[in-house]
């Protein structure tokens, strides 16, 4: 595959690849090329975690942007990594390993569409780094300067 193909997924697909499923999925499409995901995802108003953020005013939450920001990396590295690394990578051993420099600039609301935009900045096993943010409306919502996912590795016991 050429590193400039794009690879386009619907929701329907990136639930078949990921391990993280509805109601904690956050993804409603993407496309892949090269080291880049974009992806975006409408919020509904029915997320069960809105009726408590907060009450009366729903917010969505910064957490689950950086959430969805992640699962556009398990997207790419579940897509990408195996051919890269030469070795199949189980969709239960992508793991979050960490978060550096994370800016939250504005609210996001139901109906609101968030635009995600991740690059790979490195791939070298067991981890993936990415740089990632978040537009709605064409305002900035979200930055994230450094996102490590571990993959490849057996759980301890």
């Amino acid at each position: 595959m050429s590193e400039n193909t794009t690879t386009r997924f619907t929701n329907e697909e990136i639930c078949a690849i990921l391990p993280q499923q509805p109601p904690f999925m956050f993804l409603d499409q993407a496309e892949i090329t090269g080291d880049e995901v974009l992806s975006t995802y409408r919020i509904r108003g029915d997320e069960f975690f809105l009726k408590g953020h907060f009450k009366n005013d729903p917010v969505f939450p910064a957490s689950i942007v950086f959430e969805a920001l992640g699962q556009a990396g398990c997207l790419w590295v579940l897509h990408n990594a195996e051919a890269r690394l030469g070795a199949p990578i189980s969709a239960s051993q992508v793991l979050f390993a960490s978060m550096d420099g994370a800016h939250f600039y504005r609210k996001t609301r139901p109906g609101n569409l968030l635009e995600m935009k991740l690059k790979l900045v490195q791939l070298r096993k067991p981890l993936a780094i990415f740089r990632g943010s978040v537009w709605s409306d064409g305002r900035r919502v979200a930055e994230l300067e450094k996102v490590v996912l571990a993959f490849g590795m057996e759980a301890p016991e």
